[in-house]
């Protein structure tokens, strides 16, 4: 009792010599002090950490964190709680009542192969596992929710979504990062009004500070824990007893790491051993990785062309400098196509059931403008181009007509809201596709000229596409 006494009197002395920079260190620090000492937690801290002891540590702002356990098992898991839970009944956010119809919804989700988990069902919540909690806040929630949630408390779930757009770019802007951090605090702030004060949880606090976490550290997915607990099936597998667990994953990877410096030495004779050495070393840490070395996959087969495929294929021609047989009929196509780990399908494809690979962003062969579409088919271009002495690999896509998500915003939704309303729409992290024309609007598209896949919800309600915020970011 006496050192815990010394350590209390240590850390208050710490405190009360820090300088106005480091206000909040000394606020969490005066909790974790309450917290030792009244054995209680304290504005969501357990008590005194390590780091505290550290010199010139800021445990507020030197310790980056971690959205995984923040953001998608903290707050989207609290919000889908409220919606849900049983106390809530009443109050128009209640969701119970329609879970079911929102688990058919889900059920028939077609995601692309990148989110490699289907999303969950509301009925199975305590199961999710952290990916389902991003896929349904990044890509499915917002749209499912659309009609289901009162506007504004539907608005203040996009406040929080559009922000993790932002934060899980490959880049962000220092203006971009200012308008999250806005965005973010006002989201705070509502949380207290709509669900009151016990719903503003410690992890919904960190969300103020995450935007400056950003700023030192770069973009969530840099620092995120998906990278490290991706790695522990495969530290499962080292374990084939009870006891000391820690002491047979340890002695496993010794071997490993023994296996490969054996071949580096030259031993050959050690295949089964490097072969699970480079599955655990080279996996800890993974990012995808995209080239420009475009391939097209599966068996070619003669397609016969309709009138509009025709069309886009001669008038693609056309820019090339080569004048196309009006009378082509017959081309041969692929389904598939990939470059690096960037994989593509068409909607040629029937083996896909219950992945959809084919919704993309592209940019325009003459205007260079970015467009929306659903790829039709792939086409080697090759032998019409002989003379032209060119080799292209093309998508043909059908375009597709896009119009915001948000309507217009009414007087029961909140300035802190309305104020954000016209930059989402121009963050375009959400689209509605409107009603397809009779004859499709079909573009062919070098594969270089696609830009990213998209993520396409097709609902009751209507269809929606999402932009994937990062191509590096493994599930």
């Amino acid at each position: 009792m006496a050192n815990l006494v010394a350590l209390i009197v240590k850390l208050k002395e710490r405190v009360f010599s820090q300088e106005e920079g480091m206000q909040w260190h000394a606020s969490v620090t005066r909790d974790a002090v309450t917290a030792v000492r009244t054995i209680k937690t304290t504005k969501g801290i357990k008590g005194i950490g390590p780091l505290h002891w550290l010199n010139d540590c800021d445990v507020v702002q030197h310790v980056p964190i971690d959205y995984m356990h923040c953001i998608l098992l903290g707050v989207c898991k609290s919000l889908l709680n409220i919606w849900l839970s049983p106390t809530s009944r009443g109050k128009d956010f209640f969701l119970g009542g329609k879970a079911k119809d929102i688990d058919v919804i889900l059920g028939k989700a077609r995601p692309p192969s990148e989110l490699t988990r289907l999303p969950g069902q509301l009925s199975k919540l305590s199961v999710w596992k952290a990916s389902q909690y991003r896929s349904w806040l990044l890509y499915f929630g917002i749209p499912v929710l659309k009609d289901m949630l009162p506007s504004k408390y539907w608005l203040h779930a996009v406040l929080l979504s559009s922000s993790l757009h932002v934060l899980l770019s490959k880049s962000i802007t220092e203006e971009a990062l200012l308008v999250v951090e806005q965005r973010l605090s006002d989201f705070v702030a509502l949380q207290e009004e709509f669900y009151g004060l016990e719903r503003c949880t410690m992890n919904v606090h960190m969300l103020c500070h995450i935007g400056g976490h950003v700023r030192n550290f770069g973009p969530l997915w840099t620092h995120s824990a998906f990278e490290f607990e991706s790695a522990n099936c495969k530290l499962t597998s080292l374990v084939h007893g009870k006891t000391h667990v820690e002491k047979q994953i340890l002695s496993a990877w010794q071997r490993v790491h023994s296996v490969i410096e054996m071949k580096e030495e030259g031993l050959h004779d050690v295949q089964m051993g490097l072969h699970v050495g480079h599955e655990l070393q080279g996996n800890a840490i993974g990012f995808r990785r995209r080239h420009d070395d475009w391939k097209l996959l599966g068996p070619e087969s003669n397609t016969p062309l309709n009138e509009s495929r025709r069309k886009a294929i001669i008038d693609a021609l056309k820019h090339t400098g080569v004048t196309a047989d009006s009378n082509l009929d017959v081309l041969t196509v692929n389904t598939r196509a990939h470059s690096g780990i960037l994989k593509l399908s068409s909607t040629d494809y029937s083996r896909a059931k219950t992945r959809h690979d084919a919704a993309v962003k592209f940019l325009h062969s003459q205007s260079h403008a970015e467009d929306f579409g659903i790829i039709r088919c792939f086409i080697d271009l090759s032998p019409l181009l002989l003379p032209a002495g060119r080799t292209t690999l093309v998508a043909l896509i059908s375009r597709l007509f896009v119009q915001s998500i948000f309507p217009d915003t009414d007087e029961s939704v909140p300035d802190k809201i309305s104020r954000h309303i016209q930059g989402i729409i121009q963050q375009q992290a959400w689209l509605e596709v409107v009603n397809i024309p009779e004859v499709e609007d079909l573009v062919v598209v070098p594969l270089q000229q696609i830009v990213e896949k998209c993520v396409l919800s097709e609902l009751p309600c209507g269809r929606f596409i999402s932009c994937m915020p990062n191509d590096v970011e493994l599930d």
